[in-house]
């Protein structure tokens, strides 16, 4: 009822529409200001427009956006082109870190580009959800550096989280390349002393692991 008040109330105001031509794009506009009572406007957005309306908390809200383009092509290279804008950060990274997860690797081109917005992400959970996702990432020999100051930068984070999975990163990254394996292992042993509880515990998950 709500649904048909609105049209009859959009076609009153606005006599000069032929419904024989023009009723498709003006009943789709009319989904896309009135998503509240038809979920279709919503379905029809595309993920940028998605992951801004996500408050950036509802696991469930964000869940449901990945689900609703996970199969799309494009999905991947989407998300890491949204990685490199601030506001949209924060979600982007959720959902990749959510496709890894879920599905094991992205391409060496997405991991490549992915490497390159590192210094730009200025959101701390994004920096943490890219942290959680470097043990799906295959590290070329090119990408190494960038991956190392990365970690180095987030190893002296404010936030307990980003510094836990930073070791996790460090720990990942010397099982690719055993040069840093040496360092790693120092860098757990002075942590399990200096660190935070928290941290510790992450880094006693590691350790358990082993080189």
């Amino acid at each position: 009822m709500i649904l048909v008040s609105v049209l009859t109330s959009r076609i009153r105001s606005s006599p000069q529409i032929s419904v024989s031509v023009t009723i498709a794009p003006f009943l789709c506009d009319v989904f896309a200001n009135y998503q509240e009572v038809c979920p279709i406007g919503r379905y029809s957005m595309g993920i940028e427009q998605e992951i801004t309306r996500w408050d950036g908390r509802s696991a469930a809200d964000i869940g449901a956006v990945f689900d609703r383009f996970k199969d799309d092509s494009s999905f991947v290279a989407t998300l890491v082109d949204l990685s490199n804008e601030k506001e949209l950060q924060k979600g982007s990274t959720w959902l990749l870190k959510h496709y890894l997860e879920s599905v094991g690797s992205i391409s060496a081109e997405h991991v490549e580009k992915l490497v390159k917005l590192l210094p730009q992400l200025e959101n701390w959970e994004a920096r943490l959800h890219v942290l959680q996702c470097i043990p799906y990432l295959r590290i070329t020999n090119d990408d190494r550096k960038a991956m190392e100051l990365f970690l180095r930068r987030c190893l002296t984070d404010d936030k307990k989280f980003v510094r836990a999975w930073s070791y996790n990163g460090f720990y990942e990254l010397s099982r690719q390349f055993p040069e840093y394996r040496s360092e790693a292992e120092r860098l757990l042993e002075t942590a399990m002393k200096d660190e935070a509880p928290s941290v510790r515990a992450r880094i006693r998950n590691i350790m358990k692991d082993g080189f």
